[in-house]
């Protein structure tokens, strides 16, 4: 069975810590953010057209999550705390998590953009159709809807 992505309406605080410690592990403080903006307020993903997204393997063990903020730029979306756990990369769950983001930013948001400065997660949104820009906030950005 494939992984399912669903949208949270909760942060899972007690199942994240697999994914806590892989990111630490590569140096990478997306999920701690994630963490620690959920538990003081700071980002819930509620506002208008946000929404934070869950992967999870059958029977429910979570492997990957994401999320949506509006952008400083009106009409854009953001890209937000994208982490798939290291043995599920290169298997779709990457795409598949940024398929439901992407869905979901239709119609709300004219443009999505993001910023990464690791060379796998530049590669990997290239692949996407995001193109790579140099702006204060932004390394990459893509066009929804053609």
């Amino acid at each position: 069975m494939p992984p399912q992505v669903i949208r949270a309406h909760d942060l899972p605080l007690a199942e994240l810590d697999p994914l806590r410690h892989a990111a630490r592990a590569e140096s990478f403080r997306a999920v701690e953010r994630l963490v620690d903006e959920w538990t003081d307020g700071r980002n819930r993903f509620h506002a208008a057209g946000e929404a934070l997204f869950l992967v999870r393997e059958p029977p429910g063990r979570l492997i990957g999550i994401g999320g949506l903020n509006r952008d400083i730029e009106p009409g854009a979306g953001r890209v937000r705390r994208l982490f798939v756990l290291p043995d599920h990369r290169r298997a779709g769950t990457g795409r598949t998590l940024m398929a439901a983001i992407e869905r979901h930013a239709v119609g709300t948001f004219e443009e999505l953009g993001l910023r990464t400065t690791d060379a796998r997660a530049d590669a990997f949104y290239c692949s996407l159709g995001y193109s790579r820009v140099e702006e204060e906030n932004r390394t990459h950005r893509k066009r929804l809807g053609g």
